[in-house]
């Protein structure tokens, strides 16, 4: 999943190159804003995988807990 993470990212770069070097930026400009959409490329999908994995672990979680409670019993709620 990281190499595909990273290639994606590499894939923003090249992109993000082309798209400023046609506006006319100069060398370094074009670069840094380029190595910027690069990191945020990462920055974002990485946080999506993650939030992805963290909620799959919390539903997987509950499902094993009705799994052990008795069958026929309703789950027990708080009463205020």
């Amino acid at each position: 999943m990281n190499k595909v993470i990273f290639q994606i990212g590499l894939l923003s770069f090249f992109i993000a190159t082309v798209v400023f070097g046609i506006q006319g930026y100069s060398l370094i400009d074009l670069v840094t804003r380029s190595f910027l959409v690069f990191i945020g490329v990462l920055v974002a999908l990485t946080a999506i995988f993650a939030a992805g994995v963290f909620f799959a672990r919390q539903t997987a979680t509950l499902r094993k807990e009705e799994q052990r409670q008795a069958p026929g019993k309703q789950p027990q709620s708080q009463a205020s």
